[in-house]
């Protein structure tokens, strides 16, 4: 069993190429200095164990090459099976070059700041397999080996704009002098991964509804709050009128409580968008102004507010007295603290 690699190293993208020039002599291999954003709400999500799958990046092939492999149908698989995805490189020619990677993709809005997994893997000379983040256009090498490992548990932090990562099994090596052996199969698995994910804007919030528009208010009025956020997603949202809660909503989100933690099963868990709407009884409320306010939370934690507005309740009515007039005239006095009289009129009729 050979050594594992670490190391953050930097390449372009592209496949077989790219790992293929990291690897000849090690030449090409540049030290980073990443200068990492400030700290935000983080989360972490579940994949391949505890009877979750794996969210893998649709839009890139997960082999190339000849008798390349990825099965993640086991990742879910029941306590005492073989859990965790396979990556494979399976009996062909010697030398026939190809991979098998696993790519997930970090939401908008978010980076990979940490990974913890359990993997194992069995290669062949000529093979070398690999865990790895890609971010500004650059590919950074977490772990390595060149032959096989573990099963063994891999636990790091990850530094800069990383918005995939990456595990591949790779054969590197087609000749002239040096194939890779592919008369036997190599093999790489990874399971129990669980990813820490930085979620780096705030969510949004935003009033609506009769209560939140100009002009005084009585009675029940409609008051909604909308809430969007692109990374974790909303996970809940809160209108207040001076500071005590009016409308709560929950969305509903994609986690569970694993190893006696809260984790997504999903990549972003909660909806990126939800809306709240309440009726509220401005007859619980004093007459006169108050503040009204709505915020929203996102999985991460973290909390964004929209503008405060200031509302004006008035469910009193106005006071009227009759007070003297002149011949052939009746006369009102009519007096209104908050909102003020409107309009008005007086009826007369005879006594008998």
């Amino acid at each position: 069993m050979g050594a594992i690699r670490r190391g953050r190293t930097a390449g372009t993208r592209g496949g077989l190429g790219r790992v293929a020039a990291m690897v000849v002599g090690l030449a090409l291999v540049l030290m980073l200095a990443m200068v990492g954003e400030a700290r935000a709400g983080t989360y972490r999500v579940a994949q391949c164990g505890w009877g979750v799958g794996a969210e893998l990046d649709p839009t890139v092939s997960p082999t190339t090459g000849t008798a390349f492999s990825l099965d993640a149908s086991t990742c879910p698989a029941p306590p005492g099976a073989v859990a965790g995805m396979k990556l494979e490189g399976a009996v062909a020619s010697d030398g026939l070059l190809g991979q098998a990677r696993a790519r997930w993709i970090a939401p908008s809005g978010t980076r990979f700041a940490g990974v913890h997994l359990v993997w194992v893997g069995n290669l062949q000379t000529g093979f070398w397999e690999g865990l790895g983040v890609e971010g500004g256009g650059l590919y950074h090498l977490l772990e390595y080996a060149f032959t096989g490992v573990g099963p063994g548990v891999v636990d790091l932090p990850i530094e800069g704009q990383a918005w995939a990562f990456e595990a591949f099994v790779q054969c590197f090596l087609g000749g002239p002098e040096i194939d890779c052996v592919r008369s036997t199969p190599s093999t790489m698995r990874v399971s129990a991964i669980v990813f820490v994910l930085e979620d780096q804007q705030p969510p949004q919030a935003r009033l609506g509804g009769t209560l939140a528009a100009a002009g005084w208010h009585r009675g029940t009025v409609p008051l909604e709050l909308a809430a969007a956020d692109l990374g974790a997603g909303v996970a809940g949202e809160t209108a207040t009128i001076d500071g005590a809660p009016v409308l709560t909503a929950a969305p509903t989100c994609a986690a569970r409580l694993i190893e006696n933690e809260v984790r997504a099963t999903r990549m972003q868990p909660c909806p990126s968008t939800s809306t709240g709407s309440a009726e509220v009884d401005t007859t619980r409320l004093a007459d006169g102004a108050h503040a009204l306010g709505g915020c929203a939370t996102d999985f991460a934690g973290d909390q964004g507010c929209g503008p405060g507005v200031q509302i004006e309740v008035d469910n009193s009515p106005p006071a009227v007295t009759f007070v003297g007039g002149g011949e052939g005239q009746v006369a009102a006095k009519v007096s209104d603290r908050y909102s003020g009289p409107g309009a008005g009129t007086i009826s007369m009729r005879r006594s008998d």
